[in-house]
């Protein structure tokens, strides 16, 4: 298949998961087809393992995404170190990008192992590779399933990773909270529009149903102080 970043002005009018669709036929056409045996050897040795690198991943889907218009963007929302370990959670949006507001996402973790300071890059990339793999369900040489690994219950690994996450949800709930009984107490429009001018910053960081929500919060108290 001939690669190409040409956009089709027809494609414009697609859902995000339209597109998805039709990149996941795509680049799932164009493995199958001849390029398969080239992901399987891409990875370097580790060990009796061959692993799918970032860079192959992002070559095989990127010109598709550029052809149906959709854009990808991770942001870390938890992090954690383990010695020389960087984890990190990782939310990659999937953007329509004739249609910003229409997004999806996926969460993945990512560990990345080093003694100098590449061990975040390393652990962004593998988050990174994984929501390409699974939200286009593309094969991969890992056979995860097949790894003779005995849970180990105390494994530090998880742990960390995931006492960084709830720290995330812990710090957002107390802020809601918090927020919650200062829309209450407000007594007047200008004080509520003042107190929602200062946590702008915060409503644009925190999850789209959460913020939904303080919308319509402030456009409740807003109603009562005006009928007041």
């Amino acid at each position: 298949m001939a690669e190409s970043t040409e956009r089709n002005t027809e494609d414009a009018d697609l859902t995000l998961p339209q597109k998805l669709l039709a990149v996941r036929k795509r680049v799932k056409a164009f493995i199958e087809k001849d390029k398969i045996h080239e992901i399987r050897k891409d990875g370097k040795k580790v060990g009796e393992f061959n692993y799918v690198s970032h860079d192959m991943v992002t070559a095989h889907v990127r010109d598709a995404f550029n052809e149906f218009g959709v854009l990808t963007w991770p942001s870390v929302i938890a992090h954690a170190t383990n010695g020389n370990r960087t984890e990190l959670q990782v939310v990659t949006a999937f953007i329509n990008a004739d249609s910003p507001e229409d997004q999806m996402s996926i969460t993945t973790y990512g560990y990345g192992v080093d003694f100098s300071d590449k061990g975040p890059g390393k652990a962004l990339s593998y988050a990174v590779k994984y929501a390409y793999l699974k939200a286009l369900m593309l094969q991969s040489a890992d056979d995860v399933e097949a790894d003779d690994i005995k849970h180990d219950p105390v494994d530090p690994r998880a742990s960390d990773v995931e006492r960084a996450a709830q720290k995330v949800k812990d710090d957002i709930q107390a802020s809601a909270n918090e927020l919650k009984l200062a829309i209450r107490g407000t007594e007047s429009v200008k004080d509520l529009v003042k107190l929602q001018r200062e946590r702008k910053d915060w409503l644009m960081d925190i999850p789209e149903v959460t913020r939904d929500y303080f919308i319509g919060e402030f456009e409740k108290r807003k109603g009562e102080l005006e009928a007041a």
